[in-house]
């Protein structure tokens, strides 16, 4: 790849590096730091495009399905009610956000991950780019995953204060911090299994490096207490151990004999098991014990979740407006839960909370954005066979279970709605939406090891 394409690559490392200190909080200097070096990227790569004399290198459908969320996002701010007493905005007649002020707030940052988006496609049609962004997504998470865990190890002995949250790291709410880390292991696992896939002798030190990345971020997902992410774990974890099974029987591993199995398993354990151990293993069984009681026909999360479905129908084509929830759950959720759920930030749906922000058409154009990832890099690897089931097939492997884990938390939570955990999932979609198809990729020699 030219050097100059890769510009942008340090400083949205940066960006990543810096993400998750900043947790969920927009207030912290963590975040504002995460942006500028996000900005700085998206300036040296549009610069880049700009000194080649070329367009970004991106697939026509994402181009217009992130252009038509942009323009929509726009005129709903532009043509948004002043307050939330409805006064009208440039054209009455006209869909507009129910209060442009809270929809102004959160075009900055929808603006920037669409251009990070974009960014990562452009750069991932090379071999080089797919490589750094998978890379990137494993080794700048490494070093907060650390730290949470050594928090949990050193707070010792769990003691139930009644509130609903733990946090771990810097992240308030413990399922954000399970959520980032889900999208975390997947990859690094990928990486591990595309080191031992390899038919040229790897360095010990390599393996060790990529068990350690993958095997930290796994275990503080069980010492963290969320049960939603504990259980999407072990759901994301039997299918890679189904899958590996059917590429080992089908000699995926040519320079792995049994022994070594029993030994890089027993190793995965031993590190796993032990975190988990020393982490803090009785937050999880304390959380789980708790379960039981809370399947009710009245729980909080049943009744919001209808209440926000009962709002889909008003929100109509263009929906509420970006970043209006909190103005409109009053008026669906009422007195639930003694008022408590009509104060929610969050819809802890997604799927329903996008809907109700950018209507039926957004909503459309969010899922084609998320789901167009896999249909593209997988119709990109059609007829691959021999020649790329290498590296790049245990990248795409552990992108698509991390997103796939992603989503199946969006459906009971908020994950989607959190800035760190919004700009690692951009960069994985961008990756596999950058892979062209399987010709143009050996002819640059896309099997070369990772």
């Amino acid at each position: 790849m030219n050097p100059r394409r890769g510009m942008a690559q340090a400083p949205l490392f940066l960006a990543l590096l810096a993400a998750p200190w900043a947790g969920s909080s927009h207030a912290s200097p963590w975040y504002h730091v995460a942006r500028g070096f996000l900005l700085l990227a998206l300036f040296l790569w549009g610069g880049g495009c700009w000194r080649e004399r070329r367009w970004p290198r991106v697939p026509v459908v994402l181009l217009v399905a992130v252009a038509a969320l942009f323009l929509e996002g726009a005129w709903m701010t532009l043509n948004g009610a002043a307050t939330s007493n409805g006064v009208p905005g440039l054209v009455a007649a006209l869909p507009g956000s129910v209060h442009r002020a809270d929809s102004l707030r959160q075009l900055p940052d929808l603006l920037m991950l669409m251009g990070a988006l974009l960014l990562v496609v452009d750069e991932s049609r090379h071999y080089e780019g797919r490589r750094f962004y998978w890379h990137a997504g494993i080794w700048s998470a490494l070093p907060w995953v650390m730290w949470g865990l050594a928090e949990k190890m050193r707070q010792g002995v769990f003691v139930p204060n009644g509130s609903g949250r733990v946090p771990f790291g810097t992240f308030e709410y413990h399922a954000n911090a399970g959520a980032y880390m889900n999208l975390v292991w997947p990859v690094a696992v990928g990486l591990f299994l595309s080191l031992l896939a390899s038919r040229r002798p790897v360095s010990a030190g390599a393996r060790g490096g990529a068990v350690l990345a993958a095997a930290v971020p796994l275990a503080a997902t069980f010492v963290n207490v969320s049960r939603a992410c504990t259980f999407i774990a072990l759901v994301l974890a039997a299918g890679c151990a189904a899958w590996v099974v059917r590429q080992a029987w089908r000699g995926g591993f040519p320079l792995i004999d049994r022994r070594q199995w029993l030994v890089f398993g027993g190793l995965m354990g031993v590190l796993v098991g032990g975190m988990i151990f020393a982490g803090g293993a009785d937050r999880m069984i304390y959380r789980w014990h708790l379960f039981r009681g809370e399947l009710v026909p009245d729980h909080h999360r049943l009744l919001a979740t209808r209440a926000w479905l009962g709002a889909v129908p008003e929100a109509g084509l263009l929906g509420f407006g970006p970043g209006t929830f909190t103005n409109v759950a009053p008026r669906f959720a009422g007195d639930l839960g003694n008022g408590w759920i009509a104060a929610w930030p969050y819809a802890h749906v997604d799927p329903l909370q996008f809907v109700m922000e950018w209507g039926w058409v957004g909503g459309t154009l969010w899922a084609a954005v998320f789901a167009g990832a896999f249909v593209h890099a997988w119709r990109a690897d059609r007829g691959a066979g021999e020649r790329l089931r290498g590296a790049e097939g245990w990248m795409r492997f552990g992108l698509f279970l991390s997103l796939g884990g992603l989503f199946l938390h969006g459906l009971v939570d908020y994950p989607f709605q959190v800035f760190p955990i919004q700009l690692v999932a951009v960069c994985q979609l961008g990756v596999l939406w950058g892979l062209r198809p399987v010709e143009a990729r050996a002819e640059e020699g896309a099997g070369r090891e990772m």
